[in-house]
């Protein structure tokens, strides 16, 4: 057994699903953005080998990004290094890198000293990068990634522990000022540390992850673009409608390179790009999408915005159903729009997130005429809201409190 100790609900079916496949040749991946817990998952499988018998010589564990290396040779250092520790042919080996990413040919020297060895492989990433057409080719569909998210709401309560003075409406404001890349207890001290912690993972992000990959050629244009992004998390636009916005106010710059730092922004981990799906047509929209923030303390820490919870609320759900394995888009329909349509195996669910349902008419026009438009067999349609005191299902939709559902088992 592993110390489940600090172990959220969610790492530890990670772990049991890594413990399935530890022993075969599938390369093994935990992708996720900085901070989101990979290096621990990785503490706690190492520490599950040894106490299953494993000997501490057959687990070697290498943070690539802390190793100077030659980038004309990065491929063959790598090599060199762990060939060091292979010194067996016949004994089976579990190799934990950190940070693939940082080593040029990553790719061919798994796959060389695969070949030799047996290795099981374990990978983590912070930049999508590791996802390369050298990747593909060398290793088609015998890896298994595994992404990682930022602790959701009820997995922060737990972490929390049991703090009989705060409420889980407390809590849950507090979740979304500070996130859950920030160390729990830290959100207690003043907050003018929490935002210079939450600006420090931001800039090791920017550091680490952009900078060195040479994608950002105007670093004063990159940082409006990501402040812009973060201040308008769930709003539908387009590189062109950026450009745009930018060139309205005097800073001009392409279309293509918003693009491109788009890209990159999304590459890290910090931003998910999340498309449009048509449900009349059928078919997904290549024009415009939404862009959500992986940790709304990183946006606390980094802008002002305190006057749009309405775009938090949505953003903290699209994680929620991320992290519960489901596909999500932006549904279009019609004229209306459905904030996700979320997939998992042969079932579909539909759901319009808002602060507060009103009678008024623009609620019924914006959140619950499109649900009544769609005709999907078999779907689940919702309406989350932070009201305690909801309707009955009416017209074969749901109401539910919002941190209701965030707290489901």
């Amino acid at each position: 057994m592993i110390s489940q100790t600090n172990l959220s609900r969610r790492q530890l079916q990670t772990l049991r699903a890594l413990f399935q496949v530890c022993d075969t040749d599938d390369i093994k991946i935990l992708s996720g953005v900085r901070s989101s817990g990979k290096a621990t998952l990785f503490q706690k499988m190492e520490e599950f080998l040894v106490t299953n018998g494993i000997s501490s010589d057959q687990i070697i564990d290498l943070n690539l990004e802390h190793i100077l290396w030659d980038t004309s040779s990065d491929s063959q250092q790598f090599q060199a290094i762990l060939r060091q520790r292979l010194v067996s042919h016949s004994t089976r080996y579990y190799v934990f890198l950190k940070q693939v990413n940082f080593i040029n040919g990553w790719e061919s020297a798994i796959h060389t000293l695969q070949k030799q060895y047996s290795i099981s492989f374990f990978l983590s990433a912070s930049c999508a990068d590791w996802h390369t057409d050298a990747f593909q080719a060398l290793f088609e569909d015998r890896y298994v990634e595994f992404p990682i998210y930022p602790l959701s709401f009820s997995e922060y309560m737990e972490a929390c522990g049991p703090r009989g003075f705060h409420s889980a409406e407390a809590l849950f404001t507090q979740y979304l000022h500070y996130g859950s890349l920030l160390p729990v207890n830290l959100t207690l001290v003043d907050d003018r540390v929490a935002r210079s912690v939450s600006s420090g993972i931001y800039y090791t992000i920017l550091v680490n992850d952009l900078m060195r990959h040479n994608v950002i050629k105007d670093m004063p244009m990159f940082e409006r673009l990501t402040q812009y992004m973060m201040r308008n998390i769930g709003v539908l636009g387009s590189p062109k409608s950026i450009s745009d916005h930018f060139a309205s106010i005097g800073h001009k710059i392409a279309s293509d390179t918003i693009a491109n730092y788009l890209a990159a922004l999304e590459n890290s981990y910090i931003f998910y790009k999340i498309p449009r799906y048509d449900i009349f047509a059928q078919r997904e929209l290549k024009s415009r999408s939404k862009h959500y923030i992986v940790d709304t303390g990183l946006r606390h820490g980094l802008t002002n915005n305190y006057d749009d919870v309405g775009y938090e609320l949505e953003n903290t759900v699209l994680f929620e159903l991320l992290s519960r394995g489901y596909q999500v888009q932006i549904g279009k329909i019609g004229k209306g729009e459905l904030d996700f349509i979320a997939t998992i195996g042969d079932r579909t669910e539909f759901y319009q997130v808002c602060r507060t349902i009103s009678s008024k008419d623009d609620f019924f026009e914006r959140e619950y005429k499109p649900l009544l438009q769609v005709k999907f067999p078999h779907s689940r349609k919702v309406i989350l809201s932070m009201d305690k005191v909801l309707p009955d299902p009416h017209d074969g939709i749901e109401y539910k409190n919002l941190l209701s559902f965030l707290c489901e088992k």
